[in-house]
C-alpha cells in the first residue's frame, strides 16, 4: 500500500521532471517508502472561473462534480507524504497544474471560515526543473504558488524544495543528477520511515 503521493504536473509523459521524480521514487522504494505517481496530465481539471460559489458554506466548488479536481485534491490533503513534480515555463507552473491550484481556493474559503487543518506531521517536497540556465528569479514564482496551494490544503509549509535548471529534456539528465534524486529519495524515506521493530530477545534456556 502507498506511503504518500507523487504529483506529475508535467504536460509532457517522461518529460525531466517525470524522470528525476522516478528516480526519487525508486531510491525512496529501496527503504521501504512506496509511493504513488499522480500524473496529472490524465486527470480532467478545469479552470476556476471566480464565481464566488465557494465563498459560501458548504464551501463546495461548484464545479466540483464536473471533473477530477476534487478527487485530486482530496488524495492530496489526506496523504502524509507529497512530492510535488513539475517543469517550469515562463518562470511558472504549465497550466493544468496551476488549475488546480486555483481549483483549491474552496479549501481556502473553508480554512478561513472553519480554521481547520492538520496536526499530524506531513511531508511536502518540491521537484522543480527547468530549460533555462539562469535567472535569479527561476523558481520563486512556482516556489511561492506551491507554498500557498499547501497552505490551503491545510499541509503547512514545504519540507523541502529540490530546483535544477539547464535541463530541456531527459538526455541532459545525467548520472550525478540522477545519483542525487535517487539519494534524496532514500534520505527522505530514511527519515520518514519508522524504525524495524528490535528482534525479541531469546528466552533463556533451562
Amino acid at each position: 500500500m502507498p506511503h504518500g503521493i507523487v504529483l506529475l504536473g508535467s504536460p509532457r509523459r517522461n518529460g525531466s521532471s517525470d524522470t528525476l521524480a522516478r528516480h526519487f521514487m525508486e531510491g525512496a522504494a529501496e527503504l521501504g517508502l512506496v509511493l504513488e505517481p499522480l500524473p496529472l496530465r490524465e486527470y480532467r481539471v478545469r479552470p476556476c472561473t471566480h464565481c464566488g460559489g465557494c465563498q459560501r458554506p458548504p464551501h463546495r466548488c461548484v464545479l466540483a462534480d464536473d471533473d477530477d479536481a476534487e478527487h485530486i485534491l482530496c488524495a492530496l490533503e489526506r496523504t502524509p507524504f507529497l512530492l510535488l513534480a513539475a517543469p517550469v515555463y515562463f518562470y511558472a507552473l504549465p497550466g493544468q497544474f496551476k488549475c488546480l491550484v486555483d481549483r483549491a481556493q474552496s479549501r481556502w474559503a473553508a480554512r478561513e471560515a472553519e480554521s481547520t487543518g492538520r496536526n499530524d506531521p506531513v511531508v511536502n517536497l518540491s521537484l522543480l526543473v527547468a530549460g533555462r540556465p539562469r535567472g535569479e528569479q527561476l523558481f520563486a514564482g512556482s516556489e511561492l504558488c506551491l507554498s500557498y496551494f499547501l497552505r490551503a490544503l491545510g499541509r503547512g509549509e514545504l519540507t523541502q524544495r529540490q530546483s535544477m535548471r539547464g535541463i530541456e529534456s531527459p538526455s541532459d539528465i545525467d548520472a550525478e543528477l540522477r545519483t542525487t534524486m535517487h539519494d534524496w529519495g532514500r534520505q527522505q524515506a530514511g527519515s520518514t520511515m519508522p524504525a524495524p521493530s528490535a528482534a525479541p530477545a531469546a528466552s533463556p534456556t533451562a
